[in-house]
C-alpha cells in the first residue's frame, strides 16, 4: 500500500480539464483510489454549491474543502470543520473593501452572494472580471437586494472575493489586509483578491482533515495551479504543481505534474498510489 492516504486537489486548472469537466479517466481514478484506501478531497475556492455535481455527487468522494479552506464538509454526516471568519472580523473586512472601487461576492453557508444592483456585464467588465468568471457568476451566484445590509446580517462568513478596477487600489488593499492579524489573502484571477480567516486556507484545512482522519502530514499529497493553492502545496507531505501552473507555484512545489488536460487523478494514481 502507498504511504499516501489523502490527496487534496484543486479544481479549476487542475482536476477539471479545459472544458471545465471531470474526465472519465479522472472519475475512474478517484474510484480506484478509494478502493486502495486513499481519500480524494476536492479543494476549491468555490462554495459547496458551486462544486460541479459530477464531483460533489461522486460516490467515492466523502470530504470537500471549499471556500479556500474556510470549510471542510463531510458529505456522509453533514459535519463541518469550520474555519470561517468571526462576525467582527468579517465586518471590519467589508468596511475596508467598501472604501475601494470593487465588485464583491460574499461566500456564506456554502453559497455565494452578489449585489443585485451591480450584477450586470458593464459593472463586471469595468472591474476586469474575466469572461469565464463572469459566466460562472451568472450561473451560480445568488443576487440579493440591499446587499450591504444583507452582508452585515451574516455571521461566520467563509470568504469574500473582490475584483478591482485599479491596480494601485488592489495593491494598497492587499498590503493593508496582510498587515492585519485576522486575514489571509489569495487570488484565483489577475484582478481579484480572495480574503478569508487567517485560521483558514486550503493548507490548514488539509492538515485539520488529516488530523481528524488520524493521518500524518507525510501521508498527504496536494496538487494545484494557482496562488490560492500555495499554502496547500506547502503544507502537504508532497506538493505538486500542474504543468500549466503559475511560475511561482511551480517553483515552490516539490515536483511538477501533468497538464490539466492529461487527467491528474489518473496521473497521481499511476505514479504515487
Amino acid at each position: 500500500m502507498s504511504k499516501y492516504r489523502l490527496v487534496a486537489s484543486d479544481l479549476d486548472g487542475t482536476l477539471l480539464n479545459s472544458k471545465g469537466k471531470l474526465s472519465p479517466e479522472n472519475h475512474s481514478a478517484i474510484t480506484q483510489m478509494a478502493e486502495r484506501g486513499v481519500y480524494f478531497v476536492p479543494s476549491s475556492g468555490r462554495t459547496l454549491e458551486e462544486i460541479p455535481a459530477e464531483i460533489r455527487d461522486h460516490e467515492q468522494i466523502r470530504y470537500i474543502i471549499h471556500s479556500d479552506g474556510a470549510v471542510v464538509y463531510d458529505k456522509l454526516t453533514g459535519d463541518r470543520i469550520d474555519l470561517t471568519m468571526s462576525h467582527e472580523a468579517s465586518m471590519k473586512l467589508l468596511e475596508i473593501l467598501w472604501e475601494y472601487d470593487t465588485d464583491l461576492s460574499v461566500r456564506y453557508e456554502g453559497r455565494s452572494y452578489v449585489d443585485d444592483d451591480t450584477n450586470h456585464d458593464d459593472f463586471h467588465r469595468y472591474h476586469r472580471m474575466s469572461d469565464a468568471y463572469r459566466i460562472f457568476v451568472y450561473q451560480t451566484n445568488h443576487s440579493v437586494e440591499q446587499f450591504r445590509s444583507f452582508c452585515r446580517s451574516m455571521d461566520r462568513i467563509e470568504m469574500i472575493c473582490a475584483f478591482f478596477h485599479r491596480d494601485d487600489e488592489m495593491a494598497e488593499c492587499r498590503r493593508r489586509l496582510l498587515q492585519m492579524d485576522e486575514y489571509m489573502v489569495a487570488a484565483s484571477e489577475p484582478y481579484n483578491l480572495e480574503i478569508y480567516s487567517r485560521d483558514a486556507g486550503k493548507g490548514e484545512a488539509l492538515l485539520r482533515l488529516a488530523e481528524r482522519l488520524g493521518l500524518d502530514r507525510s501521508q498527504t499529497i496536494a496538487v494545484g495551479d494557482s496562488p490560492n493553492d500555495r499554502n496547500m502545496l506547502e503544507c502537504a507531505g508532497l506538493g505538486l504543481a500542474m504543468e500549466n501552473a503559475d511560475d511561482a507555484i511551480r517553483e515552490l512545489s516539490d515536483e511538477v505534474a501533468c497538464h490539466h488536460d492529461q487527467h491528474i487523478a489518473k496521473y497521481l494514481l499511476e505514479k504515487y498510489l
